[in-house]
């Protein structure tokens, strides 16, 4: 069954229920056990995301959820701080970085082209 999950495009999962609006969960695909990163069309769309600015860390070293909060009042965007800036770990966010952030907007964006997506892939299924 894990296999045939491959061919299936996925933008967003609709049903996933979260408080969160872009929690990472709902933007991979998740089979047997495992999320799967490699399927998800937000993660290769980030880094072209309009830019909302920049920012220096000041202290929040290894805390891209600090530094998401400051930046965005919630901590919920930290995982996109680190694919924006090309960072692989919570550890590579250091006093002194200069980040780059997207915008609300272009996430917003984003968030409603892959909704619209899912819907007509879950459409043609």
């Amino acid at each position: 069954m894990a296999r045939e999950t491959e061919a299936k495009q996925f933008f967003i999962d609709l049903d996933r229920d979260t408080t969160l609006r872009f929690d990472m969960a709902r933007f991979m695909l998740y089979d047997e056990d495992v999320f799967e990163p490699i399927t998800s069309h937000v993660i290769e769309n980030i880094k072209g995301l309009t830019s909302g600015g920049q920012y220096t860390v000041k202290g929040d070293d290894f805390r891209p959820d600090q530094v998401s909060f400051k930046i965005y009042g919630t901590t919920e965007f930290w995982w996109i701080l680190l694919i924006y800036n090309e960072k692989l770990s919570f550890q590579e966010i250091q006093h002194g970085d200069e980040l780059n952030f997207p915008s609300i907007q272009a996430l917003e964006d984003l968030y409603f082209q892959l909704k619209i997506n899912q819907n007509k892939v879950d459409k043609e299924v």
